[in-house]
């Protein structure tokens, strides 16, 4: 094939062409680089750097504006594919397991240090006298306010993990009722889970559900997630015949059996009119049943109490008719003479 010389001389001539155009272009570039390096040295401003400066920090604010919406429309469209969107979506898995990843690491390593600034008897290590400002070549004691100020902080990120955990329990059990909660109790796999299940019954459960929990973990000897759970809810959601001490000994695992601890406590007179107003039915029916004759004669005054109270009769719609029976029951059943 023969080579057309009218043809590359015409190139040639372009390509010249343009080079002659661009030239003073590329050396006003290098001019102004060079300027303005020299500027920076000597902390001297540039004439409209501050404008162009402006301009792209603008077009920055631009770009992160419109790659943000394309996100947001990238992570809310149902289409499985749509051009442009899968870049986006990749992040967000990647942020999501990198993010993820590092959270369990930082609880992995904390709840490791925290485990490690005690031993089995709960007495402080050699590490933990360390982490206090102690040790060094002459193995110095480190200050006794500074190693109880490590301990502490060492129970309470274990105590705030377990709490986190127990809190993320939640999500999977707060849905069941009451007879999926004692199965989840039973088969939890963790004692977190099982405290969250702990946690949710002692709000829907009846009194012989609450009593079941307390006597299988009340006085089991410890002073778990579990047990501490359970004692945070019955501040909360327990009957009325249990004291502050009687939910103290239970978060301990020293707690006894619910009905012993109702028969006690409402036979010394726990039943305050107030408690009676805000108890449940079941609760007054548990009550009644788990106490003794003295019991039943203190119920039966108190509700009486309650009925001729103005301010609080009105309140007991909901238990009006176990009200009546208490007040019944417990001046049928008292056979001991008559109190003053």
């Amino acid at each position: 094939m023969a080579l057309d010389l009218n043809k590359v001389t015409d190139v040639t001539l372009y390509i010249a062409a343009l080079l002659v155009t661009i030239a003073p272009l590329l050396g006003t570039y290098a001019v102004l680089k060079g300027i303005k390096g020299v500027a920076d040295k000597f902390g001297i401003p540039v004439p409209g750097e501050k404008f162009g400066k402006k301009a792209q920090d603008k077009a920055d604010d631009f770009r992160k504006r419109q790659q943000g919406r394309n996100a947001i429309n990238a992570l809310n469209s149902n289409q499985k594919f749509r051009p442009g969107f899968g870049k986006y979506r990749r992040e967000a898995r990647r942020d999501a397991i990198s993010g993820g990843i590092e959270a369990e690491r930082k609880r992995a390593q904390q709840q490791y240090v925290a485990g490690q600034m005690t031993n089995k008897n709960g007495q402080a290590t050699g590490f933990a006298n360390k982490v206090a400002g102690g040790g060094g070549v002459l193995g110095a004691k480190a200050d006794a306010s500074a190693l109880q100020r490590a301990l502490a902080g060492a129970k309470f990120t274990i105590e705030r993990a377990e709490a986190e955990e127990v809190k993320a329990h939640h999500a999977t059990i707060d849905n069941l009722d009451a007879t999926a909660l004692k199965n989840a109790i039973a088969n939890s796999k963790s004692d977190t889970e099982k405290a969250a299940a702990i946690e949710r019954l002692m709000k829907v459960g009846s009194a012989e559900e609450k009593a079941e929990v307390v006597d299988q973990f009340g006085g089991n000897g410890k002073n778990d997630v579990i047990n501490k759970t359970l004692a945070n809810s019955l501040r909360e959601d327990g009957p009325g015949f249990l004291k502050a001490s009687d939910i103290d000994n239970i978060g301990r695992g020293k707690g006894g059996k619910m009905a012993d601890i109702a028969s006690k406590n409402i036979e010394d007179g726990v039943y305050t009119q107030e408690k009676m107003v805000a108890a449940s039915p079941d609760e007054l029916i548990y009550a009644s049943a788990h106490t003794t004759e003295e019991g039943q004669y203190n119920l039966g005054v108190t509700a009486g109490k309650v009925k001729a109270n103005p301010n609080l009769s009105g309140k007991i719609k909901h238990n009006t008719k176990n009200i009546d029976e208490l007040e019944a029951t417990g001046i049928t059943t008292y056979r001991s003479p008559p109190r003053p």
